[in-house]
């Protein structure tokens, strides 16, 4: 099982945290690695795989206008990305200490 995948997806998601990538850049970066990069079924944890794309179900929907973010349920804000970032950190450090 390859697992190279981890660490740049973990440096992707510190960055972000870090403030050393924009909300926009990162949502824009994650879709196209989600999209292009993703791991291989084998290559990746169940538990990995659902984390990533409850990431990428809330990136795609991304919206920075706050008056959009009222109109539209469906969109999610900066926050909202954070909280899902969050959670994939946590099961991918926990994935990686078993």
């Amino acid at each position: 099982m390859s697992r190279e995948w981890v660490t740049t997806i973990a440096k992707y998601f510190d960055d972000l945290s870090s403030g050393d990538l924009d909300i926009r850049d990162f949502c824009n970066g994650y879709e196209s690695w989600w999209n292009f990069r993703r791991p291989a079924s084998e290559d990746i944890y169940p538990a990995e795989s659902d984390s990533l794309e409850r990431v990428f179900d809330v990136v795609v929907v991304f919206c920075d206008d706050p008056t959009e973010l009222k109109q539209i349920p469906m969109y999610k804000s900066e926050e909202d990305v954070r909280s899902a970032v969050h959670a994939a950190m946590d099961v991918l450090q926990g994935a990686n200490t078993t």
